[in-house]
């Protein structure tokens, strides 16, 4: 009885949903308010990040001046960068990459050598690019302030070259073309 005797005796009427009435207490409410935002606060803490392109709509001279690298290339092997153990469950939320080898087949920048890795990230929320084995991309590739790797992204114009046909017309002319001599390759 001591507890209820420091209780305020204010109390409201509340609507159930098949119409039944309840009083509550006001203290009861003015307790339940605060944990009700706590765990709101909490649940959004632990959402996961989403990839966000700023600045996102590039046009082809603009990205072909800012990208390290502009290519046509057929992708020929990935390979993921670091240990995944699938025993564990905490290599889910890791930052993993892929190495993206390509047997490139037009470059108008950057990319004067037949083969080229690129890095992305493994999993979409971090921007990864969805790159498949056996598909031909355009690609439009950065190196990092302090690297060496060249890197690309799903905020990049990278596309697949059957979704790239206007991109491919603005570029013009390639620096190099590795088809020329030899029209067997895809």
């Amino acid at each position: 009885t001591g507890v209820r005797a420091r209780l305020p005796r204010v109390t409201r009427r509340v609507r159930c949903t098949r119409g039944m009435r309840t009083s509550v207490s006001k203290a009861w409410w003015q307790a339940l308010i605060p944990l009700c935002l706590s765990l709101l606060l909490l649940a959004r803490a632990a959402e996961p990040y989403a990839c966000e392109c700023v600045g996102a709509g590039w046009s082809i001279p603009g990205a072909l001046e800012f990208h390290e690298a502009v290519f046509q290339g057929l992708v020929v092997s990935m390979k993921v960068v670091g240990d995944i153990d699938a025993d564990t469950p905490e290599h889910v939320n890791r930052d993993y990459q892929v190495d993206v080898e390509f047997k490139v087949q037009l470059s108008w920048k950057g990319a004067s050598e037949r083969f080229v890795v690129v890095r992305t990230e493994l999993q979409a929320p971090a921007c990864a690019y969805p790159f498949r084995v056996g598909e031909r991309y355009l690609v439009f590739a950065r190196k990092p302030a302090q690297g060496s790797r060249l890197e690309t992204d799903s905020c990049s114009p990278t596309k697949r070259v059957d979704e790239a046909k206007e991109d491919l017309r603005q570029l013009g002319r390639p620096t190099h073309d590795f088809l020329a001599n030899r029209r067997g390759d895809t």
